[in-house]
């Protein structure tokens, strides 16, 4: 979540951006609406998310995804991976 957090904040330093495993659901979802909606991605990062399958991760994740591109985040600027863990 840092990762992601600095580079929203500083598109001027950081070309790409590696949120792996971030951890989303730590903040209200009104948190992350009012902080995006107030973002301008016109000079945005690439975002790679990358996150397990378990619940909290997962749901985040994807809900992150959705806010972004929701809010005008370039969809060509945005990707993300999430893997099942193998049963063993």
């Amino acid at each position: 979540m840092a990762a992601f957090y600095a580079g929203m904040e500083h598109p001027d330093v950081f070309g790409t951006v590696g949120a792996l495993s971030p951890a989303f659901a730590f903040f209200d979802s009104k948190v992350w609406k009012n902080y995006l909606k107030g973002k301008d991605f016109e000079k945005s990062p690439c975002v790679y998310m990358y996150s397990g399958d378990k619940q909290d991760n997962k749901l985040s994740a994807e809900a992150m995804k959705s806010g972004l591109i929701s809010n005008g985040f370039p969809k060509d600027k945005l990707f993300s991976t999430i893997t099942r863990r193998a049963n063993i």
